[in-house]
């Protein structure tokens, strides 16, 4: 589309980083980090969709009006541009198989549905198993090229972490970290819950997300029993941390590799100049989004 009305494109892969990342709030399996905290911390995920859903659409709203506001002129263009084009562009193209579009709508209404009903006492992560083994058998034509073409290291990795979170509780360092904190927070819901947005969102921004998801994640286990809403916070900063540099996260490097291959790069300074104010702005929203949320639960 950028193409084809000659705007540049790398502000709006920016912006679509930005918003892919929060976007995931409410999904246990919308990242990475929500995987390893959900079940890390034993977040009910039901309660985390109520929680974030709302502040998701919040955050968009916000967003939106940020870019249109400072970098609008970037998306405007010069009046020798065909915007006609644009009705040349059919997006039913882009779906190769309606038989797989269709099925993963269902799927993914099925998942929805599941992570949230409160009332089926099923553990999210086997409905997320039962619905992917499904997918996995109504797709069997194409199964092996979909076990090949699966992110195998990605899978090893997560095993890898909990193992080595795992090795790290066996040795007590964690739950000595979680005690120095908890001495420290009291049972300051605040406190808490500034402590679970800035410090994975800003403080540790440079680091990726998932290893800092996996650090706190037992702080966050912890920290439910003073207040349900204190580990959820633990994804919103993990995800707003992700999305404030280049490196934070796997879309960033993504959207960051696309643009380099059409020839426009995004340096760290164009990256950061749009996601690194947005990001702020987004962890000062949540923060008070969190705390009237945690004064409506108490």
């Amino acid at each position: 589309v950028c193409k084809a009305v000659d705007i540049d494109f790398r502000t709006i892969l920016i912006s679509e980083v930005v918003v892919a990342n929060f976007a995931s709030f409410p999904s246990m399996v919308g990242s990475v980090p929500n995987l390893v905290i959900v079940v890390e911390a034993g977040i009910d995920v039901g309660l985390m969709f109520v929680v974030l859903m709302p502040l998701t659409l919040i955050l968009f709203v916000v967003t939106i009006f940020y870019l249109l506001r400072y970098y609008g002129d970037s998306l405007s263009v010069e009046g020798t541009s065909d915007w006609n084009l644009l009705y040349m562009i059919k997006p039913s193209i882009m779906i190769k198989s309606r038989h797989d579009f269709y099925l993963s709508i269902i799927a993914m209404s099925i998942l929805i549905l599941g992570f949230t009903i409160g009332a089926v006492r099923v553990e999210a992560s086997l409905i997320a198993m039962m619905v992917a083994s499904a997918m996995l058998v109504f797709s069997h034509e194409r199964s092996k090229e979909l076990l090949r073409t699966l992110s195998w290291d990605t899978i090893f990795f997560l095993v890898g972490l909990f193992g080595i979170i795992a090795g790290l509780q066996r040795a007590n360092v964690i739950s000595e970290f979680v005690n120095g904190t908890l001495a420290l927070i009291g049972q300051n819901v605040f406190l808490a819950i500034a402590i679970m947005i800035w410090i994975p969102g800003f403080v540790l921004s440079l680091i990726d997300n998932i290893p800092i998801a996996a650090l706190l994640s037992p702080l966050g286990l912890e920290l439910g029993a003073i207040n349900a809403v204190v580990p959820i916070t633990l994804i919103i900063g993990t995800n707003v941390g992700g999305y404030m540099i280049p490196f934070g996260d796997a879309p960033n490097m993504i959207a960051v590799g696309l643009a380099a291959d059409e020839g426009k790069p995004i340096s760290f300074i164009d990256f950061t100049k749009i996601a690194l104010p947005l990001g702020f702005i987004h962890l000062v929203i949540s923060t008070v989004y969190s705390f009237l949320v945690a004064i409506f639960l108490i």
